[in-house]
């Protein structure tokens, strides 16, 4: 799989008639799998997680917000991030960015979750 599981579905609603889908990029799972696999607590508190039972929200909150900090740490190498930049670039000339391009360069250093879902 070149995607994750959403990024596959947005591809494949996209191509049916009467739907838009905000134009958008995603990082393939080969990426993400490099960022992660210099992270072996996210996968130790992944397997805690999924032993957890709906009904014990407090824990599921706490290993939650633990694997979001650990994700948001993790900076983005610089081919990664030359990339990111790029489709950055292709998406502002197909609409306007609405922050100037002092904020888009702070936006883009930011580690990898937060650029992700910084609006743009």
């Amino acid at each position: 799989m070149v995607v994750g599981g959403k990024g596959a579905n947005l591809g494949e609603i996209s191509k049916v008639e009467g739907i838009r889908v905000p134009d958008g990029f995603c990082i393939s799972t080969e990426v993400f799998k490099k960022l992660i696999g210099g992270k072996p607590s996210i996968n130790k508190l992944l397997g805690q997680l999924s032993l957890l039972k709906v009904e014990d929200r407090p824990n599921i909150s706490k290993l939650s917000g633990e694997i979001r900090r650990l994700i948001e740490e993790i900076p983005i190498p610089e081919d990664i991030h030359a990339e990111f930049a790029c489709h950055l670039s292709r998406l502002e000339k197909k609409m306007p960015m609405q922050c100037d391009p002092a904020q888009r360069l702070k936006i883009c250093r930011r580690p990898l979750l937060r650029a992700s879902r910084t609006r743009i």
